[in-house]
């Protein structure tokens, strides 16, 4: 294969996931009407799932729709579980696609001899079931007579630091072509990457939980093999989608783009293809330069004064100790801003006197009181350290200003925790001991270790707003059930009765003023799935209508500042920092994290280095003085907002 770079791929943005399904829906609609016995490479996983239900809905819709003359090939399966496993990659095809299109009508519907992956039958040989699987790929697009795929659909897998950098990064898979894959490799048994089996490995402990409803269920521990579709096969095709969305994919879609192909970052293999688009929602893209600079990548783009003020802030960003008073004329070009663009927006001086000012009325101060004063409060912290980790300075603010705070912690997130922690095992033999039990089958083992780790969470959460001055009685652990219910195709992961109605009762019975929740998703879901339960329990109680909605952020990515009508700001010094750190520190299960991210600094420290550079821009601009300012940002919702936002 010949090593040519192609252009940039199309780039599609998106405002919500489920706006990516429905543009890779439609995609793949348009391709079989034009060829109705076309060869498609499909994808697996969260990503992919709004695709499928599109699809579903188009096809039920459309009568003119048919798949039954088109060969679908999926990119990868497990090896080691039955096809009736609910995690195997046959299960999520079957559930989530064919057996509902069955349904609607199966003269329509794949034929079951099109319905093609690589699964490994017992007593058969992976090698030889991927071999055989490349040659029935091959045999399909010989027999379509037009030498290549037609599509190929893929996710992008997660990112972890190369070494000891917190820059360069490792991961970026696709189909299961981890870090090491070569580009002449096909369809083959692969190793996973201990990244990849972490990913996923919350999906295996929840279904200890969910067991009864899979009759048969055995294997609990995420398989360390698979079969891929090898990056050669992939990149034998007429076109790519490659799909991402969420903020744990903007650093690998940052790194995908900036980078030259590689190995350690099998995705980047991609730039050798001529027809490749990334279909990509507004957090994983938010690093690339048609977000941060989208000046840049388009001929007629469209300014507004938000986009003038982001482009300054943008600048400053850059430039981090220069004032926003003495920014030069080079700056500007660095950032190729059109001049004839400052001139139409008053000169850089009235751009330099908008962006001194437009924050005036959006920061919390003692003459701006912007946070509210003794009222009821309500803060849903999805997990056990997500309020000191993203609001601590703020929650000892509110409690100065004589509110009755109350937390909800909606889980506990033991899974989180390492089996080996020293004050998990001491909690674990106390358990045993108390428990008097002299026989113990492993399975009453596991469930004692799984409440020593209950235990310790809980336990540091209420050492970490203690010293906020939080009371352990303003403290609720729900441990709602949906935190055990996410990564299945066929479960609901919220129960209503179960989720949503203990909320309400909650809410009934503290009847709080203002509330503040969580508005930026998390990997593995609970953030935004938590968002949807609060949601789905104030629709329920319209008697809140007046009240205030705070979304907060800040694990990942905090609120952009340009539009100051959406935010407030609450600044603090490097005193209440210093107190913010040691409640985060208090939550030492989480100091060497289970799951691995792209970033490799300490919870404590990225919460740290993300207040200081919203503080660092507000000492630019000259909202605060001195260099030693950090700040909390929110975005305070109304009512019907917070419920529309959230459905």
């Amino acid at each position: 294969m010949a090593k040519i770079l192609s252009s940039p791929a199309k780039i599609e943005i998106c405002s919500s996931h489920y706006e990516m399904g429905v543009l890779a829906a439609d995609k793949i609609i348009h391709l079989i009407k034009n060829y109705p016995d076309a060869v498609i490479v499909l994808p697996t996983g969260d990503t992919p799932k709004p695709m499928y239900n599109e699809l579903v809905k188009k096809f039920e819709q459309d009568r003119g729709i048919d798949f039954s003359k088109v060969k679908f090939f999926n990119l990868d399966e497990y090896i080691g579980l039955p096809k009736n496993h609910p995690l195997s990659y046959s299960y999520y095809m079957e559930k989530l696609f064919y057996e509902k299109l069955d349904k609607i009508d199966s003269s329509r519907a794949p034929k079951k001899e099109n319905r093609n992956l690589p699964f490994v039958s017992y007593g058969e040989k992976p090698n030889i079931v991927a071999k055989k699987y490349s040659l029935r790929l091959q045999q399909a697009i010989k027999n379509s007579g037009r030498e290549k795929i037609d599509l190929v659909v893929v996710g992008i897998g997660g990112a972890y630091p190369k070494g000891n950098s917190s820059k360069a990064l490792k991961g970026g898979h696709i189909g299961f072509n981890e870090p090491g894959t070569k580009l002449k490799d096909k369809t083959r048994v692969v190793s996973l990457s201990k990244k990849t089996m972490l990913d996923t490995s919350f999906r295996f402990f929840n279904l200890r939980f969910c067991k009864r409803r899979y009759d048969g269920v055995e294997n609990f521990s995420v398989p360390k093999k698979a079969i891929t579709i090898g990056v050669s096969e992939i990149l034998n095709s007429r076109e790519i989608l490659l799909l991402a969305n969420g903020e744990e994919k903007m650093p690998v879609i940052k790194n995908l783009y900036e980078s030259k192909p590689t190995k350690d970052f099998p995705a980047t293999y991609l730039k050798y293809h001529e027809n490749v688009k990334w279909i990509l929602d507004r957090d994983a893209a938010s690093q690339l330069p048609h977000v941060k600079t989208p000046w840049i990548c388009s001929e007629k783009f469209h300014w507004s004064k938000e986009i003038m003020r982001h482009a300054v802030i943008e600048v400053l960003k850059k430039y981090h100790k220069i004032p926003l008073s003495k920014i030069k004329e080079y700056m500007i070009e660095d950032l190729k801003i059109p001049f004839e663009q400052i001139e139409r927006f008053g000169g850089i001086n009235q751009i330099i006197k908008d962006l001194s000012n437009f924050l005036k009325f959006s920061i919390h101060t003692e003459k701006n009181r912007l946070l509210p004063k003794n009222e009821r409060i309500l803060i849903f912290s999805p997990h056990p350290d997500d309020d000191v980790i993203t609001m601590g300075a703020t929650i000892k603010k509110l409690l100065e200003l004589g509110n009755d705070i109350w937390i909800v912690y909606l889980v506990n997130g033991e899974n989180s925790v390492r089996d080996d922690f020293k004050k998990v095992r001491e909690k674990y033999i106390q358990l045993i001991k108390e428990s008097k039990e002299t026989k113990m089958l492993q399975r009453r083992k596991y469930e004692y270790l799984r409440l020593a780790k209950i235990k310790v969470r809980q336990e540091e959460a209420q050492i970490a707003t203690s010293i906020l001055g939080i009371q352990k009685e303003k403290l609720i652990f729900l441990n709602l059930p949906y935190y055990y219910n996410r990564g299945f195709v066929d479960i609901n992961p919220i129960d209503y009765e179960k989720d949503v109605k203990p909320l309400m009762q909650l809410i009934l019975q503290i009847r709080p003023k203002h509330i503040f929740y969580s508005a930026e998703a998390d990997p593995h879901g609970a953030h935004g799935l938590g968002a949807k339960i609060i949601s789905m329990a104030f629709e329920k109680l319209s008697q809140f209508w007046n009240e205030t909605f705070w979304g907060y952020r800040g694990a990942y990515e905090e609120w952009t500042i340009n539009r100051p009508e959406e935010i407030i700001i609450v600044p603090f010094g490097k005193n209440e920092m210093q107190t913010k750190i040691k409640c985060i520190k208090s939550h030492e299960s989480q100091i060497n994290p289970i799951f691995p991210s792209f970033d490799n600094r300490q919870f404590w420290e990225r919460a740290r280095d993300r207040n200081r550079l919203t503080g660092r821009l507000l000492e630019q601009m000259g909202y605060l003085k001195g260099n030693k300012n950090f700040a909390e940002v929110f975005r305070p919702l109304s009512y019907a907002d917070f419920i529309r936002t959230n459905r």
